[in-house]
């Protein structure tokens, strides 16, 4: 297998106080994607399958929730749609976006909700339209003030790719940590030789 593009996305949020006690009260990181609940994948044939964890790895699923904070997806040419379930709705601050190789193509919009509905439905709130990516490795979206429960991340792929690092981060050290440590693991070995 080819894989052409590997794609970095990291929606941050900051919690409310309330929740913020509550987690801390009852040992919890809600700052985390998985939460704890089933991120659903709909690919572009239609299917819609939950995400599947490594401990408990489902056939056919199309896309493996690697840890707490990453999701390893082998984007198809099409549309491919998460649908990521929040606990309690929370307001997102920052959408960072990574294109590990500058030759993948295609576009991606973020759409938030604060009920469950159905991936195709008109209701979805879109934030920042269609954002197109093509020759270009970070985007840095600030989402200020946007509250959801429900996050909708669509991608539209030109040339086929691999997503991975899926994450929502409570803080600006961990945040650009974690960016920086995904940058330089993935840095394409043409660029480590010219020196």
């Amino acid at each position: 297998m080819l894989v052409l593009a590997s794609i970095v996305v990291q929606p941050v949020c900051t919690r409310t106080d309330a929740i913020a006690k509550e987690a801390n009260n009852q040992n919890e990181n809600l700052d985390r994607v998985n939460f704890g609940t089933q991120i659903e994948c709909i690919t572009p044939d239609g299917r819609g399958s939950p995400v599947s964890d490594s401990a408990t790895r489902l056939p056919n699923a199309p896309a493996l929730m690697m840890d707490e904070d990453t999701i390893s997806c082998a984007l198809q040419e099409g549309e491919t749609t998460f649908i990521i379930p929040l606990p309690k709705v929370a307001v997102l601050d920052r959408f960072i976006f990574i294109n590990q190789n500058a030759s993948a193509c295609g576009e991606f919009n973020i759409a938030i909700s604060n009920s469950r509905l159905p991936a195709g439905s008109p209701k979805w709130t879109q934030v920042d339209g269609i954002i197109p990516f093509a020759h270009k490795r970070l985007f840095n979206l600030s989402l200020l003030g946007v509250e959801a429960k429900y996050v909708k991340l669509s991608f539209h792929v030109e040339k086929a790719g691999r997503m991975t690092r899926l994450g929502l981060y409570r803080d600006e050290k961990e945040q650009s940590g974690k960016i920086a440590q995904v940058a330089k693991l993935s840095a394409p070995a043409e660029e480590s030789g010219k020196n």
